[in-house]
């Protein structure tokens, strides 16, 4: 939920979130699927976007996410 008085994110914001959310579960979850595990430095980057969605960064957590998405993609899954 965003912090009192801030204004709820856009329709577009919202979906550009979900996309790079859903991009980022499969890479995670093929990554569990073929090691067991996430580098540390992921799970760091996972919580660090959840934390920004909680006090309503969603714009912040919508780029953390791609660029996350995208580097776990390019390094096969690390």
């Amino acid at each position: 939920m965003p912090p009192e008085g801030a204004d709820s994110p856009a329709p577009r914001e919202v979906a550009r979130l979900e996309r790079a959310v859903s991009r980022l579960h499969d890479l995670v979850n093929r990554t569990m699927e073929t090691s067991g595990r996430v580098q540390p430095r992921v799970e760091t980057e996972l919580l660090a976007i959840m934390g920004e969605l909680t006090v309503g960064l969603v714009d912040e957590a919508t780029r953390r996410a791609e660029r996350l998405a995208d580097r776990l993609a390019s390094s096969g899954g690390l």
